[in-house]
């Protein structure tokens, strides 16, 4: 018994460090995925295109155009304007209007060369409850400017109304060229999808409570036989599973116009919480029903830490492959709404695979310094006094 004392004290260090370890890195990842979490897109999935320039308009003069706003928290408008003129000195005045109501205004200085056409993007503080409003955008040329302004614009008619060319309405077809969108972080990209559900912010956070409360009793069963991991431990690291999974998850969709509104958002959405809810029962079922549960309790940090990095290597591979390349249009002239993309996952964002390898590093770097930390105490241990 005497001699097995020391290897038991090896044992109880490894299995607390490695528990402390397994928290620490969820809580840092939990937090650097949160706090680099961004939503940066336009609003529409068809932008207009810039197939020819309206104008000329000169020093006081105004073009305009009115455009729903689909989500919430709009934060820029972009277009696309021709300036000729000896010397680069535009400024440009830029107002947003919700009915009679001046939302935002504010002034930009453009620098532009050879009379190129030159994209414009206008920023301002973030509107929280703009979707299923009407706005309109006007550009008022500076009462400096020199050169004459083209606005471009679209025949194609994608935004209601037309372009409005000092205070004038233009032909129904024509709409300036303009794309409005957001930058979200990570509190208003989940008031966005909060609001976006029946049953708002506080039954979204019920849902997630839920999904923690049922990764923990997954986790129960798994490591009941661990005295190590108390049942405080246990909820902690169910909840920040939890959130992470969900962060993982809103980061397919942060360059994807109006992410909330497709039905494939939801899909993955509710599929990552679903899963990660049910993958400790999964195994835990699997593992009673083939004779290795007792086997699977008393497997060690390392070898949860070594099967977590290579899951995360693989999918991270993966997901880098189905993702690679160009995406490639392939026209269809029997479907008249667009043109289907063929060549490339579209489901998955190209980022998620650099992410997830940068933590399948992590998690390996750990496991390492945990397998030295255990070796370094076996040696000391066998050397003893």
């Amino acid at each position: 018994m005497n001699r097995l004392q020391p290897f038991l004290f090896v044992g109880y260090r490894s299995r607390a460090l490695g528990t402390t370890l397994g928290a620490t890195i969820l809580v840092i990842l939990t937090w650097a995925s949160f706090a680099t979490l961004r939503w940066d897109a336009p609003m529409m999935s068809a932008q207009p295109q810039a197939l020819f320039a309206a104008g000329p308009f000169r020093a006081n003069e105004a073009f305009e155009q009115p455009f729903d706003a689909t989500v919430n928290y709009l934060s820029y408008v972009e277009t696309k304007i021709q300036y000729r003129a000896r010397k680069s000195d535009l400024r440009l005045l830029f107002r947003l209007r919700h009915g009679d109501s001046l939302e935002r205004e504010g002034i930009l200085a453009v620098p532009t060369d050879n009379s190129e056409i030159t994209t414009v993007h206008w920023h301002f503080d973030p509107i929280p409850e703009s979707q299923g409003r009407r706005y309109s955008i006007q550009i008022v040329v500076g009462p400096q400017v020199t050169g004459e302004v083209f606005a471009m614009a679209d025949l194609q008619d994608p935004l209601p109304g037309s372009l409005i060319s000092n205070g004038i309405s233009t032909d129904e077809r024509i709409d300036l060229v303009i794309d409005p969108g957001r930058n979200a972080n990570w509190w208003r990209i989940f008031s966005t999808v909060g609001r976006s559900t029946p049953i708002g912010i506080p039954g979204v956070l019920s849902l997630l409570a839920l999904a923690a409360v049922t990764t923990a009793g997954g986790f129960t069963i798994l490591f009941v036989g661990i005295r190590l991991v108390p049942a405080i431990l246990i909820a902690a690291i169910s909840g920040l599973v939890v959130l992470l999974t969900v962060s993982l998850a809103l980061r397919i969709f942060m360059n994807q116009p109006s992410a909330e509104l497709t039905s494939q958002f939801w899909i993955v959405i509710v599929a990552s919480v679903l899963g990660t809810a049910g993958t400790p029962w999964i195994v835990a079922a699997i593992s009673a029903v083939t004779g290795t549960l007792d086997s699977v309790r008393s497997a060690s940090v390392a070898n949860w830490l070594l099967a977590i990095a290579i899951i995360l290597s693989a999918s991270g591979l993966t997901t880098s492959i189905l993702t690679a390349g160009e995406r490639i249009h392939v026209a269809i002239p029997a479907l008249a709404d667009g043109q289907p993309n063929a060549g490339r996952f579209d489901l998955l964002n190209p980022g998620i695979s650099g992410w997830l390898i940068r933590v399948a590093c992590l998690i390996w770097a750990i496991y390492l310094v945990l397998i030295y930390l255990r070796r370094k105490a076996v040696t000391e241990s066998d050397i003893g006094p």
